[in-house]
């Protein structure tokens, strides 16, 4: 599976449960549910769905309820309207008596300035305001097209005074918090302030949802330093966002929004067009590939799809698509670039580059993060190592939110994380779940149990396994069957007494408890054969024991 996350959009063409499951091994982390097209009933019926996918593939996938906000519509009084470029148009709000075009919010009109934009039908339709008078506008028609009744309306650098939650939205966060799900974005943010009040009242409804900030708005991306300072995740929703700025910036404010929400340590989904041609094609176009590509090199944690999983002919083309794109990048690309600045808890991202500077060095298997609230994954993610991170969590609601988390693999430990539980008692549930092998070098890092509540504060390097004994190692570390001298049948072999070069010929390795004398360790050497000598021994080992020898700690394992 690829370190970055896919998320994928529920509807028609994925309901099915099959259908889920097959996204869900080819490397689906998260489901989106849009509630624009929800209901109660369908979101039961996912949360069962997914709590079913969790049980038969042991794979952690969180869900996004999507909230739809108030939204800017244009409305037309008599159907659809053909407008002329460099005619003269009157607009007021709906309320208006002798209105043929409107806005559906009256406020919307006492914010709206001579020159400014105002852009309908996704950037089909757009006029040029004149004048502003007793309600109404007076606005030049800058292209031609046919304009919808109820269509989008944009205008690029105002702000909107639009309500952050709608009573649907409120129904909808309410059906959230009673079914545990994870995450909720919120639709045309502008201000910091609107995720702050739905921080509020999220915990006000007695919730714990992550809130994911869609930036879609010039406003936004005005103020995206604020609204990054005050969300758990951040989205670039291209489409809206494709509207309000020139499709020239898009681009660049792209690479902008995930640079400054990467430098507080804060994920990045990168959304729309993301696979479109392949709601109807088995194949991506070269494009879609290359910004793809683009994406995961500036750095984001998920990409999401849309009409691709929820109306598309091939959902589970368009989940491997865009697995199998991010996995060759990341293969190519061993070395993703850290927070440059980070303006958050200095002693958490110190210790976080720390780890990832020693995995790197020792050439680690894993990383192990040991988190009561998945903070220290979150910022262990942001330095970008090049291999995967395990987080140790205590609860399931906690592993969900670390499934947009880029290279994280969330694995619930059978306890709270208190103070009786070791570091070694974790690795072993972790080892027994099969995400870790004896003899894995793996690099740990934790607060716990010394800081009951919280607080990343050490890195460890160990190896995963019982030790059984240390000595002083050359040459490789290996992983073998044992058997003891006389008997050469195993790949190490166990000498007490003289050593036969030519019987340990083509051998991993040989242990023993006795120093090596030069010419001796020479031979050994010259024949590539890897030697841990001056051993001692904790227990008594036997014929045929499979066995891990770390050589640059000279540590035994079982």
């Amino acid at each position: 599976m690829s370190l970055t996350k896919i998320i994928a959009t529920i509807g028609p063409s994925i309901e099915d449960y099959s259908v889920l499951k097959t996204l869900a091994l080819s490397g689906m982390n998260c489901i989106r549910i849009n509630t624009a097209h929800a209901s109660e009933e369908s979101i039961e019926k996912i949360v069962k769905m997914r709590n079913s996918l969790e049980i038969e593939t042991g794979r952690i996938i969180s869900i996004m309820v999507d909230l739809k906000g108030e939204e800017l519509r244009i409305l037309t009084k008599s159907g659809d309207i053909e407008i002329k470029a460099g005619k003269e148009y009157k607009i007021s709000d709906k309320q208006f008596s002798a209105w043929d075009i409107a806005i559906n919010l009256e406020k919307s009109i006492g914010v709206i300035e001579p020159g400014d934009l105002l852009i309908a039908m996704d950037g089909r339709v757009k006029f040029q305001v004149n004048k502003v008078e007793n309600g109404v506008l007076t606005a030049n028609a800058l292209t031609s097209g046919t304009l919808k009744n109820k269509g989008r309306l944009n205008i690029p650098g105002r702000y909107v005074p639009l309500a952050s939650v709608t009573e649907r939205d409120r129904e909808f966060l309410q059906l959230a918090i009673k079914h545990q799900i994870e995450f909720c974005a919120m639709s045309f943010v502008q201000s910091a302030g609107q995720i702050n009040d739905l921080h509020d009242l999220i915990m006000e409804m007695n919730g714990n949802l992550k809130i994911i900030a869609k930036i879609e708005t010039k406003k936004a991306l005005d103020n995206i330093r604020e609204i990054v300072a005050v969300a758990d995740v951040i989205m670039v929703a291209r489409g809206d966002l494709g509207v309000e700025v020139p499709l020239s910036e898009v681009s660049i404010s792209q690479k902008e929004i995930i640079s400054v929400a990467h430098s507080n340590g804060v994920p990045t989904i990168v959304a729309t067009q993301i696979l479109e041609s392949m709601v109807n094609s088995e194949t991506p176009t070269r494009a879609e590939v290359s910004d793809i590509t683009n994406a995961i090199l500036d750095n984001a944690d998920a990409l999401m799809l849309s009409e691709e999983t929820a109306v598309g002919k091939y959902p589970e083309a368009a989940v491997k698509t865009l697995s199998g794109i991010a996995e060759y990048v990341e293969r190519k690309v061993k070395h993703f670039p850290g927070p440059d600045v980070y303006f958050g808890n200095r002693v958490t991202f110190s210790i976080s580059k720390a780890t990832r500077v020693i995995s790197d060095e020792v050439s680690s298997d894993a990383i192990i993060v040991i988190t009561r609230t998945g903070n220290t994954a979150r910022m262990v993610s942001a330095v970008r190592p090049s291999m995967v991170i395990i987080a140790a969590v205590p609860h399931r609601l906690i592993a969900g939110f670390t499934t947009l988390l880029r290279g994280v693999i969330p694995v619930i430990i059978g306890s709270d994380l208190s103070e009786t539980i070791t570091i070694p008692q974790i690795i072993e549930q972790i080892r027994q779940k099969g995400m870790i092998n004896t003899g894995n070098r793996i690099v740990v890092t934790s607060g716990i149990p010394e800081m009951v509540f919280g607080g990343t504060t050490e890195v460890k390097v160990m190896t995963v396994g019982d030790v059984v004994g240390r000595g002083f190692g050359s040459g490789k570390s290996m992983k073998g069957k044992l058997t003891i001298e006389p008997d050469y049948a195993g790949e190490i072999i166990l000498i007490k007494g003289k050593i036969d070069i030519n019987k340990v010929r083509g051998k991993k390795g040989i242990i023993t408890e006795r120093q090596l004398k030069r010419e001796e360790a020479e031979k050994l050497r010259s024949s590539g054969i890897t030697t841990l000598s001056g051993v001692v021994l904790f227990r008594e080992l036997k014929n045929s024991t499979e066995i891990s020898v770390d050589i640059e700690t000279g540590v035994i394992y079982l």
